[in-house]
């Protein structure tokens, strides 16, 4: 097995792209998430412009960022990244044209969209990857050929993995059913409505 296998394969579901606690008792709302959406669809177009700008690009794949983002917060993660470019006045002249009162909210209401969203489209791939991962734990540590810095750091790759998809799992039932009829939308890659089921 390769080191981190794991984990590359859930960081691939996650999109590539990207725990910010949002304090709040209420539940999504579907004006919340349409918003959101269609705001974010003008985002990722925003980010399509940048495929070319190598400097850009560069910025943001460098190894200093590889843990900036959660799957329970990566618009807000993604936010924090990008302050100071230009590109952050843009999205957040995007948020506002989509009736958030500021960027803050706009990141705060995405995380739980997004939250929302993995939750619904792992499903039983999310029990499945259990399973894996405690037999690939027990097959690692029973391995014979690794040092044991190596297998520490194999282990400690498949803990964070699992409580990453912990996370995403636990997000409120309301969110995931305000967010359901939204979900080609938000993750238009994937369309094979079975896999939601």
């Amino acid at each position: 097995m390769k080191r981190g296998a794991l984990v590359s394969s859930f960081s691939a579901f996650l999109l590539g792209s990207l725990m910010f606690a949002v304090a709040s008792a209420s539940s999504l709302t579907d004006a919340q998430v349409r918003s959101f959406v269609a705001s974010w669809t003008e985002v990722t177009q925003l980010f399509d412009e940048y495929d070319d700008d190598d400097e850009f690009i560069d910025e943001y794949d460098d190894d200093d960022n590889d843990e900036i983002f959660s799957a329970v917060s990566m618009v807000s993660d993604m936010l924090k990244a990008m302050e100071g470019d230009p590109a952050y006045a843009r999205v957040e002249a995007i948020a506002r044209q989509h009736g958030f009162s500021s960027i803050d909210e706009w990141g705060a209401v995405g995380d739980r969209v997004m939250r929302a969203a993995f939750a619904l489209s792992m499903g039983d791939f999310g029990l499945a990857a259990e399973e894996r991962t405690e037999q690939y734990m027990r097959e690692i540590e029973q391995n014979p050929h690794l040092t044991e810095e190596h297998r520490q750091e194999i282990l400690h790759s498949m803990r964070e993995a699992a409580a990453m998809r912990a996370e995403v799992a636990a997000a409120p039932d309301a969110d995931k059913a305000a967010v359901r009829p939204y979900l080609d939308a938000v993750f238009p890659d994937y369309e094979d409505d079975d896999y939601y089921d």
